[in-house]
């Protein structure tokens, strides 16, 4: 028999897709649609950020909300901001294309957390390194502040090195104490 009753189009609220780590509506045509939802144990939810926050928190929140309306976790472009750098390296990089500060463009779906602002990548990351000297080697440069050498037990300035010149470089120590200046340096 013929029903005049409108085909059920879904509720076009959002739910977790797991294996592609995005939000999906409940609906069946449309980029942003995963499918009418048949298993009423689903969690339904009322836009795609609030599913994003309560069902892939390890994802960026941003990141992951845009790719869930645009229907795809679309190729990233990267965003500049800051995250910190992989292999434990401490120091943060620029979500952009590999070069100079770049450390690589994140995955649509990375977990890594980005910063508008590099001093909070440094201190949401690395609190036990001077934030200068976290912000300075993350921007290839240098503080000009003076740290001890215990190995060759002498004050050295973190600045472009250079023979017969108190600059040494970047401290290979990253946990070591600054001084503004060289008196300070020695007294400690």
């Amino acid at each position: 028999a013929n029903s005049l009753r409108p085909a059920y189009l879904g509720s076009f609220d959002w739910y977790v897709n797991y294996q592609t780590n995005l939000c999906v509506q409940d609906c069946d045509s449309g980029v942003t649609c995963g499918g009418i939802i048949e298993d009423s144990s689903t969690i339904l939810h009322a836009d795609a950020n609030t599913c994003c926050n309560e069902k892939l928190r390890w994802l960026n929140e941003d990141a992951c909300t845009s790719n869930s309306e645009a229907g795809s976790a679309a190729t990233p472009t990267g965003n500049s901001e800051w995250y910190s750098a992989p292999n434990g390296v401490a120091k943060c990089v620029r979500n952009c294309a590999t070069g100079g500060e770049c450390g690589g463009i994140l995955d649509a779906t990375s977990s890594k957390a980005t910063y508008a602002d590099i001093a909070d990548c440094c201190s949401a990351h690395f609190s036990h390194v001077d934030a200068d000297l976290c912000a300075a080697i993350s921007q290839l440069g240098y503080t000009d502040k003076w740290y001890v050498d215990y190995q060759n037990n002498r004050c050295q300035q973190d600045c472009v090195a250079a023979s017969n010149s108190p600059c040494a470089g970047n401290p290979t120590d990253m946990s070591v104490t600054l001084y503004n200046d060289v008196d300070k340096c020695c007294a400690g």
